[in-house]
């Protein structure tokens, strides 16, 4: 009897601990940014695995409405021209339960007034933004990229895991000796 309550002592802990980590064990993530009036994201896994062919739908946040359907290619990526200006929300639901969401939220630049014309302003603000575009889309990619370096198993939810596994054969063990004797 001290055998069995010591082995329940011993391996509760791992179980507890490893029960969160189940839940985020195929955890589906989004990745979304809008360049140029074209939305481009990519869906993967909690390991870093594309999410291939899932289904990908982007709402309006102003008006709550579904704006476009698409899905995703082999590598787990998607891009939509948009026609609409505003905010927008990504629904990526990749089957069994597997969704995720991406809220893109845009505001408008406003210049300062002068006596530069109308044409001018819009000008150059397209011009400022397709260069700030082009000089932050490595820092896209980086921060994407840490993203899923960030989302794969670590040691420790291995090492629960194998913990739990453990745990519940020795249970068997247990209750199977038991009505043995």
């Amino acid at each position: 009897m001290r055998l069995k309550i010591l082995i329940i002592f011993l391996f509760s802990p791992g179980f507890i601990l490893n029960v969160n980590n189940y839940a985020f064990a195929h955890k589906v993530n989004l990745f979304c940014y809008l360049e140029e009036g074209i939305l481009m994201g990519e869906g993967y896994y909690r390991g870093g695995n594309p999410v291939r062919n899932s289904k990908i739908e982007v709402y309006s946040l102003n008006l709550n409405e579904l704006l476009v359907k698409t899905q995703t290619d082999d590598k787990g990526k998607f891009s939509v021209k948009l026609d609409n200006t505003g905010s927008f929300k990504v629904v990526m639901n990749a089957g069994q339960g597997h969704k995720a969401e991406f809220i893109i939220e845009q505001k408008k630049n406003v210049l300062s007034e002068d006596n530069t014309p109308a044409d001018d302003k819009t000008i150059l603000q397209s011009e400022i933004q397709r260069l700030i575009d082009k000089r932050i889309k490595p820092l896209k990619d980086r921060i994407r990229n840490l993203e899923k370096q960030q989302s794969e198993p670590r040691i420790i939810s291995v090492m629960g895991g194998i913990g739990l596994i453990t745990f519940i054969f020795t249970l068997i063990y247990l209750i199977k000796k038991k009505h043995a004797l």
